[in-house]
């Protein structure tokens, strides 16, 4: 770990440094002020409790009062269309964040998102094959300005189910958010509990779980290979913000350590015991922390869990650490992402199968730059980047394991995306792949997703 280690740090160092260069340059924009167009003021109607005076105003002065009237109607839910890094960092990703930032008068929103073409063409001898990754799903529901209702079914097609083709696949459905958020704060949003099956706030995939704001066709590998993408329990989670920072603390349910003994010859490692919030075992639980320190459009960040995952099986402990570090940096037409995890199991020599890590570390580092207009979302984007990514799922193994160095991986991928907006992706990249005994096969990968 320690020369990966060293690498981060230089990279997180250079990182920083362009994040306070960033900062310090950034110019806020000034607050958008509200007015009613012509045909609002040709059908001016006046509030009940307008006075008789009031009505033998001018019409600037009547326009006005309709103004501060509207502004008073509204919820307690915070306007997060102003900042798009707390909109992903608090609210999910763009779909499941689109209760928070509906409009004043839908109680109800939904939104679909499918992930429809993902085409490998490996530099080897292993076939090129097209897939259709998944479909998901996306409802909630504003109970009124203290409690509402958020959830994400998910149709994969990579899953529990996935076959190879020509079979007959008998298909599977999986929630992957659905929970109540309380706001216990009238006045401001620091204090909001939510209950029910959530994603974890790990990492900066994970906590958005939408592959249309990945840079990549898929997200990066380390939040992938070492930490499972898409990875939801059921718990109980405190969420909070101001405008410097943001806050997660939760329990939930821990990993099922039973799955991790295979007779398989390969791993999934950490995803192999995934629950899932279905017949989840909860013997065992797991805390979970995230703090986002947040600044203009950029964000630094770090997040924490621990928990025992031994749950009803017959280990005496199989605790689990994890923790990772991440900055996601934009300014003008330039994005940097950053991020560095860790993560250790205790006695994992007991483990049944293939040698399972006492620890696995990695970093990646990714640089994108538009060549469109970058400040207006709603506009077209192509932004070209690259990643760079190491890490080790055999970082540190027992005494009595055996160490696979094919598991210390070199990832380096070259791509460019066309947006629009945040409804559609057309990607394109190239990846060199190889780990510390020899060189794998590069994969060429184009995709097309969408969302509304």
């Amino acid at each position: 770990m320690g020369k990966t280690l060293k690498k981060f740090i230089i990279l997180y160092f250079i990182t920083t440094i362009f994040t306070l260069w960033a900062w310090g340059n950034e110019t806020p924009l000034p607050p958008k002020k509200k007015t009613l167009s012509e045909s609002q003021i040709e059908n001016l109607e006046l509030p009940e409790n307008f006075t008789q005076g009031a009505k033998t105003q001018s019409p600037n002065a009547e326009i006005k009062a309709l103004e501060d009237n509207e502004e008073n109607v509204g919820t307690n839910w915070p306007d997060l269309e102003e900042n798009n890094i707390v909109l992903q960092s608090w609210a999910l990703g763009p779909l499941s964040s689109k209760i928070y930032r509906k409009n004043k008068e839908d109680h109800s929103v939904w939104g679909v998102r499918a992930d429809l073409l993902n085409y490998q063409k490996y530099s080897g001898s292993k076939n090129s094959q097209i897939n259709q990754l998944g479909l998901s799903l996306h409802f909630g529901h504003q109970l009124n300005s203290a409690f509402l209702f958020n959830s994400k079914i998910r149709f994969a097609n990579d899953g529990p189910e996935s076959h190879a083709g020509g079979d007959v696949q008998q298909g599977s459905a999986q929630v992957e958010m659905a929970y109540i958020d309380h706001n216990l704060d009238s006045d401001n949003d620091y204090f909001h509990i939510r209950i029910g099956n959530q994603l974890l706030p790990i990492g900066l995939a994970n906590i958005k779980s939408e592959l249309i704001t990945e840079l990549g066709v898929r997200p990066p590998e380390l939040e992938t290979e070492l930490i499972p993408y898409a990875w939801n329990e059921n718990g109980i989670m405190l969420v909070g913000k101001t405008t410097e920072f943001i806050y997660h603390f939760g329990v939930f349910n821990s990993l099922d350590g039973s799955k991790l003994d295979t007779n398989n010859s390969t791993r999934n490692f950490l995803k192999d015991a995934v629950q899932g919030g279905q017949n989840a075992k909860s013997k065992d639980l797991m805390g979970v922390a995230r703090l986002d320190f947040v600044f203009g459009e950029s964000l630094f960040g770090t997040s924490f869990l621990y928990g025992d995952t031994a749950q009803d099986s017959n280990y005496e402990k199989l605790n689990l650490s994890l923790g990772e570090v991440h900055s996601k940096i934009r300014y003008k037409n330039i994005e940097l992402r950053a991020m560095w995890a860790i993560a250790k199991m205790t006695e994992a020599y007991n483990l049944i199968g293939p040698t399972f890590f006492d620890q696995a570390s990695g970093y990646y580092l990714s640089l994108s730059y538009d060549l469109l207009n970058p400040e207006n979302q709603n506009s077209y984007q192509l932004p070209i980047y690259i990643r760079y990514s190491e890490y080790d799922l055999h970082d540190i193994v027992s005494f009595i394991g055996i160490k696979d160095p094919t598991l210390k991986r070199t990832r380096t991928t070259l791509g460019i995306n066309y947006h629009f907006a945040e409804n559609i992706a057309y990607k394109l990249n190239y990846q060199w792949r190889k780990n510390a005994v020899e060189k794998e096969d590069d994969i060429f990968e184009i995709s097309a997703q969408f969302s509304f």
